[in-house]
């Protein structure tokens, strides 16, 4: 006999979730020793849920079972032309792009992953450039003299308008408004839809120590629609002032590195920011304004295994942190548990504690089986229904072994019986007959359930 303790079902869904400025990172044991290579500068989310890798010997995508690579190889133009993989974006037709490199600071291009495949790879002669989706959803790239756009149908980027600035860009960005960003180590420049644009000058104070660099690096918009901006420091865009403001109060003091906080990548949610940087993944809580580091916890204690250069939240709200010593992850912290018991006084509880059957139907409520308790309800509001042996359209009987459902059915496995109720109207049982051959004296009875992609009921 199977007896599982029931802890939580459908409050799964109202009690308290982790929250969202906690994360524990651990090291991707399972998916790192199959990727290209251990050193990984973006990491990107598909939308059929595949994830990519950018490392430094070629590009892999994770179904969840394998890891497929895409590499340069000599003599083919319908493979990578560098395995350096710098950046990725996937335009609005499921096209992947990205820019490669021969080796560091040695550009090769960019390359089209032609999707939704992504079987066949074009390549474009574009150095110093970097990508993002425009405001049409079509892949865009910046270089040091302008913006250009890909033309479908003419199979190549067309040049739009001249830059601005005459420098190599860090990065580029479509908010939602329309409006073009890119940045440079000079500053912002920002091209609004009606044609106008303007540069954006890093503020006092914002560059190195040493003075050396007003690097940008990182651009996002918040869900509220406030455009942060990264460095070395971290700053958001005034658009009344039409300036950037750093971030009141101390930055982080970065261990090693003397060059600020560095942020490479910015993450924004509903109360905060996560950043990429030199010194490990950082939380920015928009409520105090006060910064949380958090180590990647790697043996050793290398400096450098803590420069985050690639960050991504998934779906399913994990959070990837590719770095050049290798994949880390911190998966959501579970729920809490809510234990559901049998309480004799309480018409809201279990019909008993002893669990042999949890099933949650094609409508989202959850069904309990109990051994002499009969078959439990527990609506999305929490609460019990008891479903007991007795009258008509009541159970055959309180020992409920199995549980399944198709659209439209719950069916139960009873000691005497199958039995059903119709999910429309979940206020009766009826019993569903069985084979004729049955002994009437000793009944079978339905201990195992299953229904199968057609419907059908095993």
């Amino acid at each position: 006999m199977r007896l599982l303790l029931l802890l939580s079902l459908a409050t799964l869904a109202v009690v308290g979730r982790a929250q969202p400025g906690a994360a524990l990172f651990e090291r991707a044991v399972v998916i790192e020793p199959r990727l290209p290579q251990s050193s990984v500068y973006e990491v990107l989310e598909d939308r059929r849920g595949f994830l990519w890798f950018a490392t430094r010997e070629g590009l892999g995508r994770w179904d969840g079972y394998t890891m497929r690579t895409w590499r340069r190889q000599a003599f083919d133009a319908g493979s990578l032309p560098g395995n350096v993989v710098r950046q990725l974006i996937e335009d609005a037709t499921g096209d992947l792009w990205a820019v490669t490199e021969a080796t560091d600071r040695r550009p090769t291009g960019v390359a089209r992953l032609v999707g939704p495949a992504h079987d066949g790879v074009r390549r474009y002669e574009h150095a110093h450039v970097r990508l993002f989706v425009g405001p049409d959803g079509a892949a865009w790239l910046a270089d040091s003299l302008a913006l250009h756009r890909f033309d479908a149908a003419q199979d190549r980027f067309v040049r739009v308008r001249s830059r601005l600035r005459r420098t190599a860009p860090t990065g580029g960005l479509a908010t939602r408004d329309g409006t073009l960003w890119v940045t440079s180590d000079d500053g912002l420049e920002a091209y609004a839809p009606d044609g106008r644009a303007r540069r954006v000058d890093a503020p006092p104070g914002w560059g190195h120590p040493t003075g050396s660099s007003d690097a940008f690096h990182a651009l996002a918009e918040a869900p509220d629609g406030t455009l942060w901006v990264g460095g070395v420091h971290l700053g958001r865009f005034d658009r009344e002032r039409q300036a950037i403001e750093r971030v009141p109060g101390p930055m982080p003091v970065v261990q090693g590195y003397g060059t600020g906080l560095a942020v490479g990548t910015i993450l924004p949610d509903a109360t905060g920011l996560w950043l990429a940087t030199y010194d490990g993944v950082y939380r920015f809580s928009f409520a105090d304004g006060t910064f949380a580091r958090h180590s990647l916890r790697l043996p050793g204690d290398i400096p450098t295994q803590n420069w985050v250069s690639a960050l991504h939240h998934d779906r399913t709200g994990t959070l990837w942190a590719g770095t050049v010593w290798g994949l880390h992850r911190a998966a959501p912290a579970p729920p809490p548990f809510r234990l559901l018991a049998h309480d004799p006084d309480d018409p809201n509880s279990l019909g008993s504690g002893i669990i042999l059957s949890i099933h949650r139907d094609a409508q989202g409520t959850m069904w309990v089986g109990t051994l002499g308790g009969g078959l439990n309800r527990i609506g999305a509001d929490g609460r019990v229904t008891r479903y007991r042996s007795g009258p008509a359209g009541s159970p055959t009987h309180d020992w409920i072994w199995a549980l399944a459902s198709d659209d439209r059915t719950l069916w139960i496995g009873t000691g005497l019986s199958l039995d059903a109720v119709d999910l429309d109207r979940p206020s009766r049982v009826r019993r569903v007959a069985l084979d004729a051959g049955q002994d009437p004296h000793n009944p079978e009875g339905a201990q195992g359930l299953w229904t199968d992609a057609d419907q059908t009921l095993w």
